[in-house]
């Protein structure tokens, strides 16, 4: 359900834009509009992910930290990493 409403709600035009921009700016990888949605939640609440010690594993798509061995992002939600 929330993957169509995100989809009706925000235009192919805005989330093409939106991707680039978090891409660009945070070097956040967008995967979707659901993934548009929460990632502006928290970029608003939380701020732009980074990883807090560069010496531990880092997501591929968010740049946040992810515990040695873990198979997906708990920031971003990406998977595999």
């Amino acid at each position: 359900i929330l993957p169509s409403l995100f989809d009706s709600t925000i235009s192919d035009l805005e989330f093409t834009e939106k991707k680039a921009k978090y891409l660009d700016e945070d070097k956040v990888v967008i995967r979707s509009k659901e993934h548009l949605f929460y990632y502006e939640v928290f970029r608003s609440e939380v701020g732009v992910p980074f990883a807090r010690d560069s010496d531990l594993k880092t997501c591929p798509d968010c740049g946040s930290n992810v515990k040695e061995g873990a198979s997906f992002c708990r920031t971003c939600g990406a998977y595999p990493i």
